[in-house]
Parts: structure tokens; sequence; C-alpha cells
């Protein structure tokens, strides 16, 4: 399954699912689309070539500190835009997936970095 058709099989409700496990899930890091909790996604990261820029399809983590605040996938380059699943339960889109601009989630989840991984089904 290519980029596109992973982003198009996610679950339309994830009620159990967080946004890693999805961004794992589009990615090909996991075969499928479940939560995955901040142990496992650290090791999981671990295993991915760090990217010093972008490339459509890389996973993109947004750290507050050391701790995961949110992970996306970059779905446009220009203006930089990530796919991602909410899971925040205020929020009226929650656990639906959407696109949204980096700079956007960086102010939403208070992330302080962000990095961005190679994955393996990442179409450069």
């Amino acid at each position: 399954m290519n980029f596109e058709e992973r982003i198009k099989s996610t679950q339309p409700d994830g009620i159990h699912i967080n946004c890693i496990g999805t961004a794992f899930y589009i990615t090909e890091v996991i075969p499928e689309e479940r939560s995955v909790s901040q142990i496992e996604a650290n090791t999981l990261i671990d295993k991915l070539d760090i990217l010093d820029e972008p490339e459509l399809g890389c996973l993109t983590i947004f750290r507050k500190d050391e701790v995961i605040a949110h992970g996306a996938v970059v779905s446009k380059l220009s203006p930089l835009t990530v796919t991602y699943r909410g899971d925040e339960p205020d929020i009226e889109s929650n656990y639906k997936v959407m696109d949204k601009s980096v700079d956007e989630l960086l102010k939403e989840y208070g992330a302080n970095s962000i990095e961005y991984r190679k994955a393996p089904n990442s179409p450069n």
C-alpha cells in the first residue's frame, strides 16, 4: 500500500488509537493502526534515521522536553503540512485524521522541539 492509500485506510473514528499509532501505521512502522505507548514509540523512533529536513511521508515527532507530545506524517512540503489523528478529548474533531500546518501543531501541543524521521514507506 502506498502513502496515500495508507492514509485513506485509517479508521474513521479511531477512539482507541492515538496520534503516534496512526503516524506509525501510515508510515508502515507498524502493520496495524493502534495505540502506542511512549516507551514503545521511543523504541520504534530510535530505529528510524533522523532527517535534517522534512521529506514527504516522513514521520514527524513533536516533543515537549523529552516527552512525545504529538506524532504526524508530512503530507505537503509547501506550506509544511502534516496528516495526523487528533487525540485530545476536548477538541471537536477528536479522533479524526486531518491535515494541519506544523506551526499550528507546535503551538497547539505546546511542543518545544520537532524531529523528522525517515519512514519505511517514504516516497523519497
